[in-house]
């Protein structure tokens, strides 16, 4: 088994929380001079969320390029979660990329990771593989919990009276860690 942990490049396709969700969250109505600064906090919260919790929030399309230094495995474990789908896997030769027959593979998905099961090594000097896969929710099947945690850190980096910590109660709010709790993923 090759259990691989790089990061793929990723390309992700929407926010999981709207501006007016986080003008709500902050109590902000009909002032839109910070607009553009609110937005900016909640691609900033949303990649903390994610961080934190190992793993994609909305729908990641990614493609994972791994070079070969001990010939090729019939099982991968691939560490990126929580995974959609495989679209795609493709081997080099050293000169060209060829696509794997989707029928000579499975995958399977744990809560840590998915990993891919072939059924017959491909033919051919193999060098590298690419997998192409879908992580994240669906925006249907987004966790409420991780939604609320964008918001709330939002919130945090927005207004400072309302952070984790402030001067009034040096406690720390553990409300965020709350959220994400259930949602986080180890990569051991």
């Amino acid at each position: 088994m090759i259990i691989v942990s790089n990061e793929p490049e990723k390309t992700k396709v929407a926010s999981p929380i709207t501006l007016d969700e986080a003008k709500a969250q902050l109590q902000i109505e009909d002032f839109d001079n910070d607009d553009d600064y609110i937005t900016g906090l909640i691609d900033v919260a949303t990649e903390l969320v994610e961080d934190d919790c190992n793993a994609d929030m909305l729908e990641t399309t990614n493609a994972l390029e791994v070079k070969l230094n001990c010939g090729f495995q019939t099982l991968w474990r691939i560490m990126q979660a929580p995974f959609l789908s495989l679209t795609s896997v493709e081997v080099y030769d050293g000169t060209n990329w060829t696509t794997v027959e989707a029928s000579t593979y499975e995958a399977e998905k744990a809560f840590h990771y998915f990993e891919v099961e072939f059924s017959s090594t491909p033919a051919g000097n193999i060098e590298k593989v690419r997998f192409t896969f879908k992580t994240g929710y669906t925006t249907a099947k987004l966790p409420k919990r991780l939604k609320q945690a964008v918001l709330v850190k939002s919130a945090d980096m927005y207004d400072t009276e309302r952070q984790s910590y402030n001067l009034n109660n040096l406690a720390e709010n553990k409300t965020y860690e709350r959220l994400i709790a259930k949602h986080r993923r180890r990569n051991w």
